[in-house]
Protein backbone atom coordinates (compact mmCIF):
# COMPACT_ATOMS: atom_id res chain seq x y z
CA UNK A 1 0.00 0.00 0.00
CA UNK A 2 1.48 3.34 -1.05
CA UNK A 3 1.59 6.04 1.60
CA UNK A 4 1.53 9.74 0.82
CA UNK A 5 4.37 11.63 2.47
CA UNK A 6 3.87 15.24 3.48
CA UNK A 7 6.11 17.76 5.17
CA UNK A 8 4.21 19.56 7.92
CA UNK A 9 5.63 22.68 9.55
CA UNK A 10 4.77 22.99 13.23
CA UNK A 11 5.41 26.32 14.91
CA UNK A 12 5.72 26.46 18.68
CA UNK A 13 5.61 29.53 20.88
CA UNK A 14 7.43 29.95 24.21
CA UNK A 15 4.75 27.87 25.98
CA UNK A 16 4.98 25.01 23.47
CA UNK A 17 1.61 25.74 21.87
CA UNK A 18 0.91 26.13 18.17
CA UNK A 19 1.34 29.66 16.92
CA UNK A 20 1.76 31.51 13.62
CA UNK A 21 4.30 33.83 15.26
CA UNK A 22 6.96 31.40 16.38
CA UNK A 23 10.09 31.47 18.46
CA UNK A 24 10.95 27.86 17.64
CA UNK A 25 10.19 26.06 14.40
CA UNK A 26 10.36 22.39 13.54
CA UNK A 27 9.61 20.30 10.46
CA UNK A 28 8.15 16.85 10.68
CA UNK A 29 7.46 14.28 7.99
CA UNK A 30 4.03 12.73 8.42
CA UNK A 31 2.90 9.61 6.55
CA UNK A 32 -0.82 9.68 5.76
CA UNK A 33 -2.88 6.74 4.57
CA UNK A 34 -4.69 7.41 1.26
CA UNK A 35 -8.12 7.74 2.95
CA UNK A 36 -6.74 10.29 5.42
CA UNK A 37 -5.06 12.23 2.63
CA UNK A 38 -8.40 12.32 0.77
CA UNK A 39 -10.12 13.68 3.89
CA UNK A 40 -7.43 16.35 4.30
CA UNK A 41 -7.66 17.39 0.66
CA UNK A 42 -11.48 17.44 0.77
CA UNK A 43 -11.45 19.66 3.87
CA UNK A 44 -8.82 21.95 2.32
CA UNK A 45 -10.94 22.34 -0.81
CA UNK A 46 -14.30 22.75 0.99
CA UNK A 47 -13.09 25.25 3.59
CA UNK A 48 -10.15 26.81 1.70
CA UNK A 49 -7.72 25.83 4.45
CA UNK A 50 -3.99 25.34 4.39
CA UNK A 51 -2.48 21.91 4.88
CA UNK A 52 -1.62 22.37 8.57
CA UNK A 53 -5.01 23.91 9.35
CA UNK A 54 -6.85 20.99 7.74
CA UNK A 55 -4.73 18.34 9.49
CA UNK A 56 -5.11 20.11 12.85
CA UNK A 57 -8.88 20.30 12.47
CA UNK A 58 -9.18 16.62 11.58
CA UNK A 59 -6.95 15.63 14.51
CA UNK A 60 -9.03 17.79 16.89
CA UNK A 61 -12.21 16.13 15.60
CA UNK A 62 -10.68 12.73 16.24
CA UNK A 63 -9.63 13.71 19.74
CA UNK A 64 -13.03 15.20 20.49
CA UNK A 65 -11.43 18.59 21.20
CA UNK A 66 -13.67 21.59 20.64
CA UNK A 67 -12.61 24.31 18.21
CA UNK A 68 -10.68 27.16 19.79
CA UNK A 69 -12.69 29.80 17.93
CA UNK A 70 -15.23 30.11 20.74
CA UNK A 71 -15.94 33.55 22.14
CA UNK A 72 -14.57 34.24 25.62
CA UNK A 73 -16.96 35.74 28.17
CA UNK A 74 -15.53 37.35 31.28
CA UNK A 75 -17.49 36.69 34.45
CA UNK A 76 -17.62 39.72 36.75
CA UNK A 77 -18.51 39.97 40.42
CA UNK A 78 -19.03 42.97 42.67
CA UNK A 79 -15.90 43.95 44.59
CA UNK A 80 -17.76 45.51 47.49
CA UNK A 81 -15.88 48.82 47.05
CA UNK A 82 -16.86 51.63 49.41
CA UNK A 83 -16.27 54.28 46.70
CA UNK A 84 -17.23 54.56 43.03
CA UNK A 85 -14.25 53.06 41.18
CA UNK A 86 -15.65 53.46 37.66
CA UNK A 87 -13.41 56.53 37.09
CA UNK A 88 -9.79 55.79 37.92
CA UNK A 89 -8.88 59.48 37.93
CA UNK A 90 -11.40 60.21 40.69
CA UNK A 91 -10.13 57.24 42.69
CA UNK A 92 -6.50 58.44 42.41
CA UNK A 93 -7.54 61.97 43.44
CA UNK A 94 -9.37 60.52 46.44
CA UNK A 95 -6.32 58.48 47.44
CA UNK A 96 -3.98 61.48 47.03
CA UNK A 97 -6.25 63.58 49.27
CA UNK A 98 -5.94 61.20 52.19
Amino acid sequence: MALARLIVAAHLDAFGTASRCSLLSMRTTVSLEPDVLKAVERLRHDRELGLSEAINELVRRGLGVAQTDTEYTLETRPLGAKVDISNIGDVLDLLDAE
